[in-house]
């Protein structure tokens, strides 16, 4: 009886996977080494221009520049968007934030990928803005 209960359960088990339907995955955000690197520098009055690189702009669609006053590790930190930058395949990308507020800032850069959902998201640069 009990061996006639586990083949049972594993028929079924069996059969339940087969007609399950294929699933979508939800958006992927990682971070991995993809991005060679982020820095930044004061543009006098200007702003704070970011730069950076990726080890291949294949698959990239565009960049979303990203900042946050708070902590940066807290994942319930708000992050601004600051704009976007095509991926023009350029070795170097740049982007300037116009109208930075004084204190300790944190920026981050997200490589949006061609299908839309997937990124691909960088370090964190934290700076001092005086």
């Amino acid at each position: 009886m009990k061996n006639a209960l586990v083949g049972l359960c594993l028929i079924l088990a069996f059969n339940s996977n087969a007609s399950t339907p294929n699933f979508v995955f939800p958006t992927k955000s990682v971070t991995v080494s993809a991005f060679e690197f982020l820095r930044g520098h004061k543009q006098g009055n200007s702003g704070y221009a970011l730069q950076w690189s990726m080890t291949s702009t294949s698959g990239i669609d565009h960049y979303e520049i990203q900042c946050t006053y708070e902590d940066p590790n807290d994942e319930y930190s708000n992050w601004t968007t600051l704009g976007t930058a095509m991926n023009t395949r350029a070795n170097i990308v740049r982007f300037t934030h116009q109208a930075v507020t004084p204190g300790f800032i944190n920026y981050r850069v997200i490589a949006v990928l061609m299908d839309g959902r997937s990124t691909i998201t960088s370090g964190i640069l934290s700076i001092t803005i005086e």
